[in-house]
């Protein structure tokens, strides 16, 4: 992510700026607010999240500090954008506040006290006017969002603690066995997972893991829980496979977090292989491996665990990919290329023979790589 500091009234800040990594795309959806504005977080708290058309990605604090969101849930928002601020102390005020377009100041029936402004977002001001509340139900605080008018209400919200009824019933009543497998995750590319693992002989998917925010059911199949789920369903429903259907372009790290998170729970990784792909007999791969429609991996290559070999990718002989490599549709890599963990190759792009990628790099669509990158 990107970060720019600032000062406020005096006290420094930081802006969590919206960065743009992923391949293909320039706006993104808020799909979870983590906090509330005013609380208190810790360097790597998990603060939200966005999708993009093709993949899912959480945004972590960069510090400690107190968090003041710039951003609504639903929110379709451009990269480069501010997401939010994180300040060494709690302000009180809206001269504290970055300007916002999206972010009004209170007026008419709405201001509880005309001696401090209080500024508003346009969905928690309309929702404010439903059901009659007015900025003297918000003591203290100066940027109001509909995270504070839920929690006032007592909605659920993207707050630090939302409700948990929803996962315990969708679980209730259903029955797994030794080739049920767990999709975890509820976007795009756990769709793409389901049709992958729905051709593999001795599977079948049980159903998904989402947030509180997800559907009973989506691709046709229950939404099971969260994460939070992830024990009950292992050692008392006896779900004992998992496949991480979470593509996290822009934060491939969320996809190896993940993988250790479940491997620690003592869940295990089928290899899914769409039956059009060519794999040579001499490949040698871990677990979790995802390889798609049309892909080709010739001889004596390695891949680790977690990787993601999308539709008409090609890898050329001895190869070797680290742990979760993503591979987007088209693109190449020559012989004897090695690739490292967490590393993105976009689309139609082509590394040259013998070429060595590090990790965390991002290979943007149709780049032509000739030398070697080192870790990042």
């Amino acid at each position: 992510m990107l970060l720019k500091n600032s000062f406020m009234a005096g006290n420094q800040s930081i802006d969590i700026i919206i960065p743009k990594e992923t391949v293909s795309d320039d706006f993104y959806r808020v799909t979870e607010l983590n906090f509330v504005n005013g609380d208190q977080v810790k360097e790597g708290d998990t603060i939200g999240a966005l999708e993009t058309s093709k993949a899912d990605f959480e945004l972590e604090a960069p510090a400690d500090g107190f968090i003041y969101y710039l951003v609504e849930e639903g929110d379709d928002v451009a990269a480069g954008k501010t997401f939010a601020q994180i300040t060494t102390e709690r302000q009180s005020s809206t001269s504290d506040q970055t300007s916002d377009p999206d972010l009004t100041p209170a007026t008419g029936s709405l201001t509880g006290h005309s001696d401090v402004e209080v500024r508003v977002s346009r969905a928690a001001r309309d929702l404010m006017q439903t059901h009659g509340l007015t900025n003297a139900n918000f003591p203290g605080t100066s940027l109001i969002t509909t995270n504070e008018v839920r929690r006032q209400l007592g909605l659920k919200s993207g707050g630090k603690k939302p409700s948990k009824n929803a996962p315990a019933v969708r679980i209730g009543g259903l029955q797994y066995d030794a080739q049920s497998v767990l999709i975890v995750g509820d976007q795009g590319h756990a769709g793409a997972c389901l049709d992958l693992l729905e051709l593999q002989p001795g599977l079948k998917c049980a159903g998904f893991i989402g947030t509180d925010q997800s559907p009973s059911e989506v691709f046709g199949l229950p939404v099971l829980g969260t994460n939070d789920d992830l024990p009950d369903l292992l050692h008392n429903k006896g779900i004992t496979k998992a496949v991480i259907g979470i593509g996290a372009l822009a934060n491939p790290g969320v996809r190896t977090r993940l993988y250790n998170m479940l491997l620690e729970m003592g869940f295990q990784f089928p290899n899914l292989v769409h039956p059009r792909a060519v794999i040579e007999r001499s490949v040698k791969m871990g677990t979790g491996n995802q390889v798609f429609a049309g892909a080709l991996v010739g001889s004596n290559v390695a891949i680790g665990s977690n990787c993601i070999i999308n539709s008409g990718a090609i890898i050329s002989h001895d190869c070797v990919l680290s742990d979760n490599v993503h591979l987007t549709p088209a693109s190449t890599l020559a012989g004897m290329v090695s690739v490292g963990a967490n590393t993105v190759v976009g689309m139609n792009s082509n590394v040259f023979l013998g070429v060595s990628i590090g990790s965390n790099q991002l290979i943007t669509n149709g780049e032509n790589v000739f030398k070697n990158i080192a870790d990042k």
